[in-house]
């Protein structure tokens, strides 16, 4: 007698196909080119911000 668990999902919600997920890859890429091409720093700034992040949630561990 093995315990059955049903996770709810949004129905209406769309799946994550592979197209969409390249979609994502090839958006975060071009931006982060454009970004190295005009100096912006954005790029660092995201890692940077990233790094606080998990420093923060290392605090919780």
């Amino acid at each position: 007698m093995g315990v059955s668990v049903r996770i709810s999902r949004c129905h209406n919600a769309p799946e994550m196909t592979d197209r969409i997920a390249l979609i994502i890859v090839v958006s975060v890429i071009v931006v982060l080119v454009i970004d190295y091409a005009l100096g912006l720093g954005i790029g660092l700034y995201l890692a940077r911000r990233f790094l606080d992040l998990i420093s923060l949630i290392a605090i919780w561990r």
